[in-house]
């Protein structure tokens, strides 16, 4: 494919996005999907773990800390365990408090 091939199918591909974004995303929002953690738009399923836009999958792991149930792609690794978001806020919080 040449150089203006490929130039013309980019702007063609944004076209398109620009012309059903809204559409796409209205009917998402009526569907009810949540925030997808990669591309920040409501379209991520939570019952088949999967974003419907950009393809995310995603799985549950349990925190090693408080034990609940999060998104494996929202933790933080601290070496060979995974923090939930809550956990790391508050770890870090924690690490400020006595850092002063």
């Amino acid at each position: 494919m040449g150089m203006y091939q490929t130039i013309c199918l980019m702007v063609s591909e944004s076209d398109f996005w620009d012309v059903h974004s809204q559409k796409v995303l209205d009917r998402m929002h009526d569907l009810d999907f949540d925030e997808c953690p990669i591309c920040l738009l409501d379209s991520f399923d939570m019952e088949g773990l999967q974003c419907q836009l950009c393809g995310h999958e995603d799985s549950y792991i349990d925190c090693i800390e408080c034990k609940e149930e999060f998104l494996a792609s929202l933790g933080e690794e601290v070496g060979d365990y995974e923090l939930c978001p809550v956990c790391v806020r508050a770890d870090a919080a924690a690490f400020n408090h006595e850092k002063y």
